[in-house]
């Protein structure tokens, strides 16, 4: 650019033209140098953009993946929580005492297995209310009998004792779309797949009780006999386990009440007798059980809430066949016992069975034996069995009826054995979750 203005400089007339397209040239390469450095920062800062818009869209996933991690984890954790929770609640509605009708028709053993399902499916309802949770159907609930054999293990549906209730929650039909995802778009998963399931066994097979501090035993020490080849009556076994008893009362769950029509329960008749112990049909025992050095006392309140561990002895287990002493009863004993069963009319309890003519064979391994011979107080239990107690009525001042109808009570305290050997319990149930 000098050379050139050297070589015009030698011609005088061209010289302010020369200074003007100087100028010119000056500008435009002022302007030229400007709009590179424009389009280099515009260049710069696309580049940004697009580094700021992946990384949003990084931070996006990431929030997303978290928020549906804890999500996922969470709706799969109350969906356990909902299948315990509702098979729980058909073990309890199944359990009725229609179980011991000795003639149930289909359509009511159908009925009851309808009322447990439908108890399961109003928990999954509740649960599905407050969380996206599948619905549970009528096809998620399975009640039955799983029969053991060589071959393998059998599902028996609609059986009259079960011993299984099984309860799925899931999401797998096409028309469910419970567990919506965050940002389902990102992932292409639309929602969270669900399967959670829950198995509760109904074990009968009882050998003894377990009471605690705050958990007493609900059983009434008073023995009933019993006879298991008899036909006499007055026996547990030739009258309510052969359907020979009367069929005069009928107890009212709804209503909690107790009516006198017949429900197809038959009922027993015990009777207590003052200053008497002598065994036989009807003929009722008052008794301490031989649990410890330490006799319980001969109080009302073990009539009513049943039978606790004493201190020193918080877990001792009550088991079957036992030994125990049966309690001479006074007359003001007599009454005090009536109206203390009247304030638990209607009301399960367990009350022990005791053979009418009791041997030392009869007692268990490593029981003391009692000889009655030489003992007339020693009483050899056999078994428990639940009942209510529907009617209470005294006699005279020496003598108080009691009439009492079997019954299913379920029992926290009930120890159970798999043990094939050890006899079906069908009025005393434990329920409990198997996984």
């Amino acid at each position: 650019m000098q050379s050139l203005g050297l070589l015009l400089s030698c011609y005088p007339g061209t010289r302010g033209s020369l200074q003007g397209y100087q100028g010119i040239f000056n500008m435009m390469m002022r302007r030229f140098r400007i709009a590179r450095v424009s389009e280099e920062r515009s260049s710069r800062t696309g580049i940004l953009s697009i580094w700021a818009v992946i990384a949003m869209l990084v931070c996006l996933c990431c929030v997303a993946l978290v928020a549906n991690t804890g999500y996922i984890s969470g709706l799969r954790s109350e969906s356990k929580h909902c299948a315990q929770a509702a098979a729980l609640a058909a073990a309890r509605t199944v359990l009725t005492d229609d179980i011991l009708k000795s003639d149930p028709q289909l359509f009511e053993i159908e009925a009851r297995y309808l009322r447990a399902r439908e108890a399961a499916m109003a928990v999954g309802a509740m649960y599905s209310s407050r969380a996206d949770l599948p619905t549970l159907g009528d096809q998620h609930v399975a009640i039955g009998t799983v029969v053991s054999a060589e071959a393998g293990t059998t599902f028996l549906r609609n059986s009259i004792a079960p011993n299984r209730v099984q309860v799925v929650v899931t999401n797998a039909a096409e028309d469910d779309f419970s567990g919506q995802l965050l940002f389902s778009g990102l992932s292409g998963l639309s929602h969270a797949k669900i399967l959670s399931h829950a198995t509760v066994g109904l074990e009968n097979r009882i050998v003894g009780f377990r009471a605690s501090g705050n958990a007493a035993v609900p059983m009434i020490m008073l023995a009933i006999p019993d006879s298991a080849d008899s036909s006499a009556s007055g026996f547990w076994s030739s009258d309510i386990e052969a359907n020979g008893g009367s069929d005069r009362f009928e107890w009212s769950g709804r209503d909690g009440v107790v009516n006198r029509s017949a429900d197809r329960l038959p009922e027993i008749v015990i009777s207590l007798k003052s200053n008497q112990r002598s065994a036989g049909p009807g003929q009722g025992r008052w008794l301490v059980l031989q649990t410890g050095d330490d006799l319980p006392l001969f109080v009302a309140e073990s009539w009513t809430s049943g039978v606790r561990a004493s201190s020193g002895n918080e877990h001792a287990m009550l088991s079957f066949p036992v030994s125990a002493i049966d309690l001479e009863l006074s007359n003001p004993d007599i009454f005090s016992i009536a109206m203390a069963l009247q304030r638990i009319v209607g009301q399960p309890r367990i009350f022990p069975l005791y053979s009418a003519d009791p041997t030392v064979s009869d007692l268990a391994d490593g029981d003391e034996a009692l000889d009655p011979s030489t003992d007339d107080q020693a009483v050899t239990l056999t078994r428990p069995v639940a009942a209510r107690i529907v009617h209470v009525e005294v006699l005279a001042d020496d003598e108080l009826q009691i009439t009492l109808q079997p019954c299913v009570l379920s029992t926290s305290t009930a120890l159970t054995s798999t043990d094939e050997s050890v006899p079906a319990n069908r009025y005393i149930w434990r329920i409990g979750l198997m996984e």
